[in-house]
This record gives C-alpha cells, sequence and structure tokens, in this order.
C-alpha cells in the first residue's frame, strides 16, 4: 500500500552556534520533540521502517521501498534489536547516519521509545545535530547499523 506520511511541527533551530558540534544547524532539541510526538502516536503498527526526511529532501517512497526488501537490509530490519541505515561512510566527529533522510527499522524506533528517558539524559543534544543525537542514541542502545551508502546522493 501506499506509505503513511505524516508531517509534524515545524522545528526552529540557531545556527552557527559557538563551540557546536555541527557546522549547520544545531536542531536536536526541536527533532527530539519531533520523533517523541512520532512514539506518542502510535505510528508503527504495520510498518516494518520509518523514514525521516527534511524537506529539502527528494524522497522518492517506492524507490526506497524496493530496496528495503532486498536480504541483505530486510534480515537486519527484522532483528528484535533493530537497525538503522548509515548513509555515509567518512562523516565528521564518526557521524554516518546524515538527516536529510535517516531509516530505521520499526523495532529501533521502539528501542528507542523504550529508553527514551536514557536517551535525553546520557546523550547531549545541547550543540549538536538532531542526526548526530540520534545516531549516538541508537548506538548506546544497541541498535544495530547496517552499512547502505547508496540510498542518499548528496550534490
Amino acid at each position: 500500500g501506499l506509505p503513511d506520511t505524516q508531517i509534524l511541527p515545524q522545528v526552529i533551530a540557531p545556527r552557527g552556534v559557538a563551540g557546536a558540534l555541527t557546522a549547520t544547524w544545531v536542531n536536536a532539541k526541536g527533532f527530539i520533540a519531533t520523533w517523541g510526538e512520532i512514539m506518542s502516536q502510535d505510528l508503527l503498527a504495520g510498518h516494518d521502517w520509518v523514514v525521516k526526511v527534511d524537506p529539502d529532501c527528494v524522497f522518492v517512497a517506492s524507490r526506497l521501498r524496493r530496496h528495503l526488501n532486498e536480504p541483505r537490509l530486510a534480515v537486519p530490519g527484522r532483528a528484535p534489536s533493530g537497525a538503522y541505515l548509515k548513509n555515509c561512510a567518512t562523516g565528521p566527529r564518526a557521524l554516518t547516519l546524515f538527516g536529510s533522510i535517516e531509516v530505521l527499522s520499526s523495532n529501533a524506533v521502539r528501542a528507542l521509545q523504550r529508553s527514551w528517558g536514557r536517551c535525553q539524559s546520557e546523550v547531549d543534544s545541547s550543540l549538536s545535530g538532531e542526526d548526530m543525537w540520534l545516531q549516538r542514541s541508537l548506538d548506546l542502545l544497541g541498535v544495530q547499523p547496517v552499512e547502505d551508502y547508496g540510498h542518499l546522493v548528496d550534490d
């Protein structure tokens, strides 16, 4: 069937913050609230994967759906601990999950939901982008990262 699409509230974030761990937007706090909204609405039922895309990301759901059905992705995607797709091999500060498109298995989102308070208290969000906060949270929880460097092209 068709993917469920939800447009979430606007995220306001500063840019160019002194000491920030990102050269772009310090937007972790706004997106933490967004992930909280996703989890509070129980939108995971009947879905194997959750995809967060930025407004300026060109995203073709049918292509990603086919891609996610490939055995090398589908198998870890069903793992009880969950999985997320690493979309950059050599990002700054070991960042391998760039925020323009974030692909998480539903079990990964459930792991995040179960340990929501832990992630908020143990992973610093004050000077980072949401992609770094999310990756560090997923890694903290033991969610399996899967190398998939072909699904994101940044030109």
